[in-house]
């Protein structure tokens, strides 16, 4: 009860300092931003640390992006994301996840519009485990996956620009995964809307 009465107040809150008079201040606010989408992502990536090397592959379905013209600041979200991760170190042991939260936070050192680099940190939770495995498919609210580090995406702009292929990207850092930290590397391909 007392949960559903925070995230109540945190709305009202929240649109009481978003209210605007009028629409020109709301269409002020949303033009400090750059706004961009993409229906599909997929990627594949190792994972390093103290006890496993693992090899996720990863599909994500509407991403949305959002990025502060002046200072650079950027959020993506996606609203599923479908990841299975194979153990190098145990040769029949593999786990997958659908996260139905997923965030990320960046900031872009080199402002253009066909490159993003800098760093970032996103979060990946709530998620239903082993869906591969129908004797145990259960939804996971404890476990988070945390990512930081360096983030670079080009963006193919021009005679470059090959549809479906919107973003390539990649991103490198340390990451808190299966109650383990080591380090990272994923490669990632998105189509626009």
């Amino acid at each position: 009860m007392k949960n559903t009465r925070n995230f109540f107040l945190f709305i009202f809150l929240f649109f009481i300092f978003l209210n605007p008079a009028d629409g020109a201040e709301l269409t002020e606010l949303l033009d400090q931003f750059n706004f961009s989408a993409n229906i599909t992502g997929i990627g594949g990536g190792v994972n390093f640390t103290a006890n496993y090397r693992i090899f996720e592959l990863s599909l994500s379905l509407g991403d949305f992006f959002a990025e502060h013209k002046k200072t650079h600041i950027g959020m993506e979200l996606s609203l599923l994301k479908y990841s299975i991760f194979y153990f190098f170190s145990y040769a029949s042991m593999h786990r997958d996840k659908i996260f139905f939260i997923n965030t990320s936070l960046y900031w872009d050192a080199l402002p253009r519009d066909d490159l993003l680099l800098g760093p970032f940190f996103s979060i990946q939770y709530l998620s239903v485990d082993n869906l591969l495995r129908a004797d145990r498919v259960g939804f996971n609210a404890r476990e988070i996956l945390f990512s930081a580090g360096a983030k670079f995406i080009w963006k193919p702009q021009g005679k470059l620009a090959v549809w479906p292929l919107e973003v390539v990207g990649c991103e490198a850092g340390y990451r808190a995964i299966f109650g383990n930290s080591g380090v990272y590397f994923l490669l990632k391909l998105s189509s626009p809307f």
